[in-house]
């Protein structure tokens, strides 16, 4: 979706941005885990990023959704 929006000739950096900040923030979310992890348990750390993947996740579909519809609309 991302690529689609993107000039043509920046179609490959904007996908190797979209990668790096991914790595980025799975790097930090693996980290954070595993501090809770250490420090509240297993289960604490579980529960926090089950939760946390969710709200992203939820997040991720509303804004594919609004973008989805705008393009509609662009095209009308």
């Amino acid at each position: 979706m991302i690529a689609t929006h993107a000039p043509a000739h920046h179609r490959g950096g904007t996908i190797s941005a979209v990668y790096l900040v991914a790595y980025v923030f799975q790097g930090a979310i693996a980290f954070t885990l595993g501090a809770i992890a250490t420090a509240g348990g297993l289960g604490t750390a579980l529960v926090i990023g089950a939760v946390a993947i969710g709200v992203l996740a939820v997040t991720a579909f509303l804004l594919a959704g609004i973008v989805r519809r705008a393009t509609r609309e662009e095209k009308r």
